[in-house]
């Protein structure tokens, strides 16, 4: 199952490799790896980064099994194989990825108090919010549920 990554549209180091054009399907339609490797039941981050920190060559024979082995793919292996090595090209490189991750970790971290202190601020105002609607409703002036229930219980206040 796809993991909701609210980070993976900034990596802007996989989108070429993601939205490279593989080649046009049977049905006329232009299919991209981003579709191939979600198809074949991976996070599409995940797998190119998976890809990515492959050897070129594992990484191409990796991505040409996952196009030639798609169900009614119109692609032969040898086929695949050419179309997978030109798309491995548009990965990033093992340097730029590090600095890439190591930049996205940064803004992580630098997100975090301002994330915790929205919690914090949330959590204030729902605490104020049920204090002023227990006033203005009335809800702590209501007697227990015993109370009323029991109608000699009632009587007897």
């Amino acid at each position: 199952m796809a993991s909701p990554d609210v980070m993976a549209l900034q990596r802007s180091d996989l989108n070429d490799f993601l939205f490279a054009d593989v080649g046009t399907e049977a049905n006329g339609m232009m299919l991209r790896v981003v579709s191939v490797l979600a198809r074949g039941g991976s996070d599409p981050w995940q797998e190119a980064e998976r890809l990515a920190a492959l050897p070129a060559a594992a990484a191409g024979a990796a991505l040409s099994s996952l196009i030639s082995g798609m169900p009614l793919s119109p692609w032969s292996p040898a086929d695949a194989a050419l179309i997978a090595d030109r798309l491995i090209r548009l990965l990033p490189s093992g340097t730029k990825r590090a600095g890439n991750a190591v930049a996205v970790a940064a803004r992580s971290r630098k997100s975090l108090p301002v994330v915790v202190a929205l919690l914090c601020l949330g959590v204030a105002v729902g605490y104020a919010l049920s204090g002023v609607a227990q006033r203005t409703l009335g809800w702590g002036d209501q007697p227990d549920a015993a109370a009323m229930t029991d109608p000699g219980t009632r009587a007897s206040r």
